[in-house]
Protein backbone atom coordinates (compact mmCIF):
# COMPACT_ATOMS: atom_id res chain seq x y z
CA UNK A 1 0.00 0.00 0.00
CA UNK A 2 1.17 3.42 -0.96
CA UNK A 3 0.44 6.37 2.17
CA UNK A 4 -0.30 9.72 0.75
CA UNK A 5 2.38 12.05 0.02
CA UNK A 6 2.18 13.94 3.65
CA UNK A 7 1.13 11.63 6.56
CA UNK A 8 -0.09 14.11 9.42
CA UNK A 9 0.47 12.89 13.35
CA UNK A 10 -1.96 15.00 14.83
CA UNK A 11 -3.83 12.00 16.11
CA UNK A 12 -2.42 8.70 17.39
CA UNK A 13 -1.31 5.72 15.03
CA UNK A 14 -2.00 2.81 16.49
CA UNK A 15 -1.43 -1.39 14.72
CA UNK A 16 0.57 0.34 12.26
CA UNK A 17 3.37 -2.23 10.44
CA UNK A 18 4.73 0.01 8.00
CA UNK A 19 4.46 2.84 5.56
CA UNK A 20 5.72 2.57 1.90
CA UNK A 21 6.19 5.58 -0.37
CA UNK A 22 6.06 8.64 1.94
CA UNK A 23 7.44 11.82 0.42
CA UNK A 24 7.26 14.20 3.61
CA UNK A 25 5.79 13.70 7.11
CA UNK A 26 3.85 16.61 8.95
CA UNK A 27 4.45 17.13 13.04
CA UNK A 28 2.34 18.76 15.31
CA UNK A 29 4.81 21.83 16.34
CA UNK A 30 6.32 21.55 19.87
CA UNK A 31 4.89 17.93 20.52
CA UNK A 32 6.42 15.94 17.71
CA UNK A 33 9.59 13.88 18.58
CA UNK A 34 11.22 12.40 14.71
CA UNK A 35 13.22 9.33 15.13
CA UNK A 36 15.56 8.58 12.22
CA UNK A 37 19.38 8.22 11.34
CA UNK A 38 20.31 10.50 9.31
CA UNK A 39 18.97 14.09 9.43
CA UNK A 40 19.41 17.31 7.54
CA UNK A 41 17.95 20.69 8.90
CA UNK A 42 17.36 23.01 6.52
CA UNK A 43 14.18 25.03 8.02
CA UNK A 44 12.36 26.01 11.13
CA UNK A 45 11.42 22.63 12.48
CA UNK A 46 11.72 21.38 8.94
CA UNK A 47 14.42 19.83 6.84
CA UNK A 48 14.66 15.91 5.71
CA UNK A 49 15.43 12.72 8.07
CA UNK A 50 16.30 9.50 5.74
CA UNK A 51 15.93 11.30 3.03
CA UNK A 52 12.11 11.86 3.81
CA UNK A 53 11.16 15.28 4.38
CA UNK A 54 9.64 16.72 7.49
CA UNK A 55 7.68 19.85 8.91
CA UNK A 56 6.20 20.98 12.06
CA UNK A 57 8.87 18.80 14.00
CA UNK A 58 10.16 20.28 17.37
CA UNK A 59 12.90 17.04 18.79
CA UNK A 60 14.97 15.42 16.64
CA UNK A 61 16.27 11.62 18.20
CA UNK A 62 18.40 9.08 16.75
CA UNK A 63 18.19 5.70 16.72
CA UNK A 64 20.44 2.93 17.40
CA UNK A 65 23.23 2.51 15.04
CA UNK A 66 24.84 5.30 13.23
CA UNK A 67 23.49 8.54 12.79
CA UNK A 68 24.11 11.86 11.41
CA UNK A 69 23.28 15.55 11.80
CA UNK A 70 23.57 18.10 9.12
CA UNK A 71 22.79 21.61 9.59
CA UNK A 72 21.84 23.39 6.33
CA UNK A 73 20.46 27.07 7.62
CA UNK A 74 17.75 24.55 9.88
CA UNK A 75 16.73 24.56 13.29
CA UNK A 76 14.32 22.81 15.93
CA UNK A 77 12.56 24.83 18.80
CA UNK A 78 13.07 21.61 21.07
CA UNK A 79 16.32 19.16 21.43
CA UNK A 80 18.26 16.67 19.90
CA UNK A 81 19.72 13.51 20.86
CA UNK A 82 21.45 10.62 19.21
CA UNK A 83 21.35 7.12 19.57
CA UNK A 84 24.17 6.24 21.70
CA UNK A 85 25.98 4.78 18.75
CA UNK A 86 28.95 6.75 16.31
CA UNK A 87 27.37 10.09 14.96
CA UNK A 88 28.88 12.68 12.47
CA UNK A 89 27.90 16.57 12.70
CA UNK A 90 27.84 18.73 10.14
CA UNK A 91 27.32 22.35 9.76
CA UNK A 92 25.44 24.77 11.81
CA UNK A 93 23.42 22.57 14.13
CA UNK A 94 20.79 24.60 16.16
CA UNK A 95 17.88 23.61 19.04
CA UNK A 96 16.01 25.83 21.16
CA UNK A 97 16.13 22.64 23.97
CA UNK A 98 19.55 20.60 24.68
CA UNK A 99 21.93 18.80 22.07
CA UNK A 100 23.18 15.46 23.19
CA UNK A 101 25.30 13.41 22.10
CA UNK A 102 26.11 10.10 23.91
CA UNK A 103 28.07 8.08 21.09
CA UNK A 104 31.09 8.71 19.45
CA UNK A 105 31.12 12.05 17.50
CA UNK A 106 32.85 12.93 14.54
CA UNK A 107 33.16 16.61 12.89
CA UNK A 108 32.93 16.49 8.61
CA UNK A 109 32.62 19.70 8.75
CA UNK A 110 33.13 22.81 10.65
CA UNK A 111 30.07 22.53 12.98
CA UNK A 112 28.64 24.98 14.85
CA UNK A 113 25.62 23.30 17.82
CA UNK A 114 24.12 26.35 19.18
CA UNK A 115 21.46 25.41 21.69
CA UNK A 116 19.15 28.04 23.58
CA UNK A 117 19.54 30.27 26.61
CA UNK A 118 20.38 27.95 29.34
CA UNK A 119 19.92 24.80 27.71
CA UNK A 120 23.33 22.55 27.31
CA UNK A 121 25.19 20.76 24.75
CA UNK A 122 26.53 17.50 26.02
CA UNK A 123 29.62 15.66 23.98
CA UNK A 124 30.74 12.24 25.79
CA UNK A 125 33.43 12.25 22.89
CA UNK A 126 34.24 14.33 19.99
CA UNK A 127 36.84 13.47 16.92
CA UNK A 128 37.15 16.99 15.05
CA UNK A 129 39.52 15.48 12.19
CA UNK A 130 41.26 19.01 12.81
CA UNK A 131 38.10 20.96 12.03
CA UNK A 132 36.66 24.13 13.92
CA UNK A 133 34.02 22.90 16.66
CA UNK A 134 31.83 26.26 17.52
CA UNK A 135 29.39 25.57 20.41
CA UNK A 136 26.77 28.29 21.81
CA UNK A 137 24.83 26.88 24.95
CA UNK A 138 24.48 27.71 28.87
CA UNK A 139 26.80 25.01 29.37
CA UNK A 140 28.97 23.07 27.06
CA UNK A 141 30.41 19.77 28.60
CA UNK A 142 33.09 17.78 26.72
CA UNK A 143 34.08 14.19 27.88
CA UNK A 144 36.99 13.95 25.65
CA UNK A 145 38.04 15.62 22.30
CA UNK A 146 40.84 14.58 19.77
CA UNK A 147 42.31 16.52 16.87
CA UNK A 148 39.95 19.26 17.18
CA UNK A 149 41.04 22.14 14.97
CA UNK A 150 39.86 25.91 16.96
CA UNK A 151 37.40 25.32 19.73
CA UNK A 152 35.47 28.09 20.58
CA UNK A 153 32.68 27.84 23.17
CA UNK A 154 30.06 30.77 23.93
CA UNK A 155 29.03 30.10 27.61
CA UNK A 156 30.35 27.68 30.03
CA UNK A 157 32.38 24.51 29.49
CA UNK A 158 32.60 21.83 31.54
CA UNK A 159 35.64 18.93 30.55
CA UNK A 160 35.83 15.16 32.11
CA UNK A 161 38.59 13.75 29.51
CA UNK A 162 41.29 15.19 27.95
CA UNK A 163 41.10 17.36 24.95
CA UNK A 164 43.38 18.48 22.14
CA UNK A 165 42.93 20.70 19.91
CA UNK A 166 45.02 23.94 17.82
CA UNK A 167 43.33 26.10 20.23
CA UNK A 168 40.57 27.18 22.72
CA UNK A 169 38.82 30.15 23.59
CA UNK A 170 35.69 30.16 26.25
CA UNK A 171 33.77 33.09 26.90
CA UNK A 172 32.25 31.70 30.71
CA UNK A 173 32.91 29.70 33.42
CA UNK A 174 35.17 26.98 33.10
CA UNK A 175 35.39 23.72 34.80
CA UNK A 176 37.97 21.47 34.23
CA UNK A 177 38.72 17.48 34.49
CA UNK A 178 41.63 17.00 33.14
CA UNK A 179 44.59 18.25 30.78
CA UNK A 180 43.89 20.26 27.65
CA UNK A 181 46.74 20.36 24.93
CA UNK A 182 46.99 23.55 22.25
CA UNK A 183 49.35 23.93 19.64
CA UNK A 184 48.07 27.48 19.79
CA UNK A 185 46.21 29.96 22.40
CA UNK A 186 44.05 29.21 25.27
CA UNK A 187 41.94 31.60 26.79
CA UNK A 188 39.53 31.64 29.39
CA UNK A 189 36.98 33.29 31.55
CA UNK A 190 36.98 32.15 35.53
CA UNK A 191 38.30 28.75 35.89
CA UNK A 192 37.69 26.00 38.29
CA UNK A 193 39.81 22.73 38.88
CA UNK A 194 37.75 19.86 39.47
CA UNK A 195 41.18 17.26 39.39
CA UNK A 196 44.80 18.34 38.63
CA UNK A 197 44.67 19.72 35.68
CA UNK A 198 47.74 20.45 33.24
CA UNK A 199 47.30 23.25 30.53
CA UNK A 200 49.90 23.03 27.39
CA UNK A 201 50.02 26.18 24.82
CA UNK A 202 51.78 28.58 22.81
CA UNK A 203 50.00 30.96 25.26
CA UNK A 204 47.91 30.70 27.88
CA UNK A 205 45.06 33.01 29.32
CA UNK A 206 42.98 32.56 32.47
CA UNK A 207 40.84 34.67 34.82
CA UNK A 208 40.21 34.02 37.96
CA UNK A 209 41.02 30.31 38.94
CA UNK A 210 39.89 28.32 41.90
CA UNK A 211 41.83 25.50 42.57
CA UNK A 212 39.72 23.11 45.08
CA UNK A 213 42.71 21.82 46.34
CA UNK A 214 44.09 20.18 43.09
CA UNK A 215 46.91 20.87 41.21
CA UNK A 216 47.97 23.39 38.33
CA UNK A 217 50.48 22.49 35.65
CA UNK A 218 51.19 25.50 33.33
CA UNK A 219 53.30 24.65 30.33
CA UNK A 220 53.34 28.10 27.99
CA UNK A 221 53.55 31.97 28.16
CA UNK A 222 51.03 32.52 31.04
CA UNK A 223 48.52 35.18 31.80
CA UNK A 224 46.39 34.70 35.37
CA UNK A 225 43.83 36.74 37.12
CA UNK A 226 43.64 35.70 40.96
CA UNK A 227 44.47 32.18 41.83
CA UNK A 228 43.19 30.82 45.14
CA UNK A 229 43.20 26.83 46.44
CA UNK A 230 45.79 25.29 44.55
CA UNK A 231 47.43 22.38 45.75
CA UNK A 232 50.42 22.58 43.86
CA UNK A 233 51.09 25.32 40.94
CA UNK A 234 54.23 23.92 38.41
CA UNK A 235 55.16 26.58 35.69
Amino acid sequence: ARAADTTSTAGPATGVGSFVGIESLVGNGTATTLTGAAFDLTGANSGAADGIGYAQVSSLQGRAGANSFTGSGGSVSGGITDGGGPTSLGGTITSGGNQSYAGTTTLVSPTTLAAGAGSTVALASVNGGGLELNTSAGTTSIGTGTNLGHLSVTGGLVTSGALQASSVTVTGAATLGANVTTTGTQAYGSTSLSTDVALSGAALSLGSTAGNGNGLSLNGDTTAGIVTGLGTLTT
